[in-house]
């Protein structure tokens, strides 16, 4: 096992990257479906629309309370480490957990718009997707979700400041 240390900028860099990956994912689906089906919403799929309708706010809804349950159960849990290094890399984790079950349900609502041709479920994607920007982390959103007391929100303000350890199996 190797160890690896994250400074505070290498941490939100690493989380920054994670989360526009997540996002970029959507936006390049949402722009490939434009893009593969031009004529969108002129002969809609009423089959599948009429299935469908019922299934992605269920889908949508499921994925958005789950999210905020997990994360805010693993908030709870977090606030309680006396570590802020510990705090970061378990907070790193439930931030991931939280947006992949938005984007999970992005994806989905993308994927029956494409298949519906179906500008009903794209403008549902687009509505997660602006969410999803305003979930973006930062270092006041992190310190706010973490409680984190006047000394650890200068040691995350801090870029040179080390605030994570990782185990890394190698």
């Amino acid at each position: 096992m190797t160890t690896q240390k994250q400074n505070s900028r290498q941490y939100f860099r690493s989380v920054s990257i994670i989360y526009f990956a997540l996002l970029f994912g959507q936006v390049a689906f949402v722009t490939l479906t434009l893009y593969l089906n031009p004529g969108m919403n002129s002969e809609p799929d009423d089959s599948l629309r009429d299935v469908f309708i019922y299934i992605v706010p269920i889908f949508v809804v499921n994925g958005f309370v789950a999210g905020q349950i997990i994360f805010k159960s693993r908030l709870k849990k977090i606030k309680t480490y006396n570590n802020l290094s510990s705090k970061m890399v378990a907070y790193r984790g439930a931030m991931i957990i939280r947006l992949a079950m938005l984007e999970g349900a992005s994806l989905f609502t993308i994927t029956i718009c494409f298949l519906t041709a179906d500008l009903t479920f794209l403008a549902i994607s687009v509505f997660i997707i602006i969410y999803f920007i305003i979930l973006k982390p930062t270092v006041e959103k992190i310190a706010v979700d973490l409680e984190l007391n006047r000394s650890e929100k200068i040691r995350i303000g801090n870029p040179n400041e080390v605030i994570a350890v990782f185990e890394t199996n190698q």
